[in-house]
């Protein structure tokens, strides 16, 4: 969800990219909290 916000140039993004790159940024936290 948020987590985008915390990279440089996130705000120059297309909201749509914005969706993208929020999705993967959780899904990349996700899998890393579930592995440890």
């Amino acid at each position: 969800g948020t987590n985008g916000t915390a990279f440089a140039g996130y705000d120059e993004l297309s909201s749509s990219n914005r969706k993208i790159y929020n999705n993967t940024v959780d899904g990349v936290i996700a899998a890393y909290l579930l592995s440890i």
